[in-house]
């Protein structure tokens, strides 16, 4: 699934850079603030306006499908650990590795441990 995620997340970066620089700069130009500026605030006010995306170049189009589809893959990835922070690691305790075999008595004031494992 992470490929998948992975491959949406290039189509989806691609388009996007496509939409600006093949067809902003160098094509014919198009200002999205009118239509998909306008769709995307009425999702976030939660009263969707598909007909705000008519008229939009297919490129647009493409892009937001490709975005919508990674918005759905995302969960079922690694992706999701971005909304988790690492904080617990700061206060979480060692990891303690014990030897399965027998450790050999220690006198006072000798090294204990990875630091005598192999010495004689």
């Amino acid at each position: 699934m992470d490929i998948v995620a992975l491959s949406l997340l290039w189509a989806m970066l691609i388009l996007g850079a496509l939409t600006t620089v093949g067809y902003n700069i160098l094509g014919p130009g198009y200002d999205y603030r009118v239509s998909v500026a306008v769709w995307w605030r009425s999702i976030l006010l939660f009263r969707p306006d598909v007909g705000a995306l008519d008229g939009v170049p297919e490129i647009y189009r493409i892009h937001i499908s490709v975005a919508w589809v990674f918005l759905a893959v995302f969960p079922f990835t690694r992706f999701v650990h971005a909304w988790s922070a690492p904080v617990q690691y700061l206060t979480r305790p060692y990891v303690v590795y014990r030897r399965r075999e027998p450790i050999p008595p220690q006198t006072p004031g000798t090294s204990r441990g990875w630091q005598t494992f192999g010495r004689d």
